[in-house]
């Protein structure tokens, strides 16, 4: 073992009395260039040694690592929130500010023994106007360090209690950061929805939101829709619904966002690694209940279970409480949004711009989307907004990589605009895939659907509703791959008959190494 690599693992025995920092001591260099973030982690006495070695496992990884042990925070005698809250503060106020700042937690909640040394307690806060008062619990309000109850750094917490469980989760982001193989599943964002229930009326507009969501979104990316109504073009029935969840997170994916009523559990995430592994979210009443009494409720949340299964992804989004259609309506635009067009390092920054975005980007979508919730709601959306700022959590680590390829492609404008059941020319570069292959598509739009989508009003076989599935999902209208060549490539499509209206040209390049998307609009006059 090289000992210089492990500073960390190689402090001596006083290092792992109380709070300290591997940049400021125990092994640690000297000024340097900034660190690709600073990470507070707090655990419970319990996990001290297996907390500290994960902190040097970071460490390699770049970040500059401080380490607290919640009986060693001060002052003793306050609340342990009050005094987690105090050292998050603490290590903010001292962070360098040429770095991200993440917090991780390191060990289990239970909201009803907030003192007991053997948990870390999740924070309490309050809210509302007048006639609306809400009271929520997350780890998020550790972070909110002006008082807005959106948090100001990524925070994540790994909710487990024995050292074999980090042990596991540590050897999973290790393979993880260690390999990158390129792939269509680095491209991939893909939703599952459970059936509304609401009625026609309400579940249509869920629906029609969504459409408007997904098409606001990078086309650089490949979005699918999987929804349990049987209204919907999108429809899986019972059974392979599940299944095909399952199999899409074995293929892997950027991230899966799931919006619904409870679901409580799922069928995968064992046996075979999957050839990426990402972001699984919640959107759904208390699948993220982690900080519940376990004397009384001797069971783990679907968040934490499917963190602690032996393919699990790299980390869960799920909420505390009880949640409602208009939260998980704003929250998955809002992680959507960080994901493939802001494009953060980390899941843990991911999350934090969900946040921020949930309560600040008020776009014009985002007022049409108001002014439809407000024929359906009397709550005050801005406070449901911020109860769910607070009630969802990220369960994994918040320094994870996303491994969003920062690589991309460019195509050229077509010389004229694509004609109608003819051939298009498509050229542009990959400079940084060099050499390698290239795929070209030719997409609708995502609000749009093809033509042979059989009426399942009255009910279909399982056939007819795989194979609507199969086609409202499909966009692509025409393909063509070639192969790069010094960082240029050129194919031809053959278009099929055109409709005037908005059209993608999207493209997917690889080598063996890395990969790179990028898209482009076109108009069909």
């Amino acid at each position: 073992m090289n000992r210089a690599r492990l500073p960390f693992l190689f402090c001596p025995w006083w290092c792992f009395l109380g709070p300290f920092s591997l940049a400021a001591g125990c092994g640690a260099e000297g000024p340097g260039p900034a660190p690709a973030g600073t990470l507070l982690v707090v655990a419970t006495p319990a996990l001290r040694e297996a907390a500290a070695a994960y902190g040097a496992f970071r460490q390699q990884a770049g970040f500059r690592v401080e380490f607290s042990v919640n009986t060693d925070l001060a002052p003793a005698g306050t609340p342990l929130s009050d005094r987690v809250a105090a050292r998050v503060r603490e290590f903010a106020d001292a962070i360098d500010p040429r770095a991200p700042g993440f917090v991780l937690i390191i060990g289990d909640a239970d909201e009803t023994a907030p003192e007991d040394p053997a948990f870390i307690p999740v924070r309490r806060v309050s809210g509302g106007v007048v006639n609306y008062t809400w009271t929520q619990v997350g780890d998020g309000p550790y972070a909110d360090l002006d008082g807005d109850l959106v948090p100001d750094l990524a925070i994540g917490r790994l909710p487990f209690r024995n050292a074999g469980q980090l042990e596991a989760y540590r050897e999973r982001l290790r393979a993880h950061e260690a390999s990158y193989r390129p792939g269509p599943w680095n491209k991939t964002l893909a939703t599952f929805a459970g059936e509304g229930g609401f009625g026609p009326e309400i579940d249509g507009m869920l629906e029609m939101v969504a459409g408007w969501v997904f098409d606001e979104m990078s086309y650089d990316f490949d979005l699918s829709m999987t929804y349990a109504s049987p209204s919907s073009a999108f429809h899986l029935p019972y059974g392979a619904w599940e299944d095909h969840y399952r199999k899409t997170a074995q293929a892997g994916a950027l991230a899966i966002p799931y919006v619904g009523h409870t679901l409580g559990a799922i069928d995968c995430c064992e046996g075979e690694p999957p050839a990426r592994r990402g972001l699984n979210a919640f959107f759904s009443c208390s699948d993220g209940s982690f900080q519940v009494n376990w004397a009384e409720n001797p069971y783990l949340s679907l968040a934490e279970e499917l963190l602690l299964r032996s393919q699990g992804p790299i980390a869960t989004l799920a909420a505390t409480d009880v949640s409602h259609p208009y939260g998980n309506a704003i929250l998955p635009r809002e992680l959507g949004h960080a994901l493939l067009d802001l494009r953060p390092a980390t899941y843990g920054q991911a999350v934090l711009q969900m946040k921020r975005g949930a309560v600040y980007r008020l776009d014009e979508l985002r007022t049409t989307i108001d002014q439809a919730a407000g024929l359906y709601t009397s709550e005050p959306l801005d406070q449901l907004v911020l109860e769910h700022v607070v009630m969802y959590n990220l369960l994994g680590d918040p320094t994870a990589p996303t491994h969003i390829s920062p690589a991309s492609v460019t195509l050229d404008p077509p010389p004229a605009p694509p004609p109608s059941g003819g051939s298009l020319e498509v050229a542009g570069a990959a400079p940084d895939v060099g050499q390698g292959t290239v795929e070209v598509t030719f997409e609708l739009t995502r609000t749009r659907l093809k033509e042979g989508i059989a009426d399942c009003s009255a009910g279909c076989s399982a056939e007819q509703y795989a194979s609507n599935h199969g086609l409202a999902n499909d966009k692509v209208l025409a393909r063509a791959s070639g192969a790069v060549q010094a960082g240029r490539f050129q194919v031809t499509l053959e278009l099929p008959a055109l409709s005037t209206g908005t059209y993608h040209l999207k493209a997917f390049a690889e080598n063996d190494t890395l990969d790179a998307v990028g898209s482009r609009a076109v108009d069909v006059p």
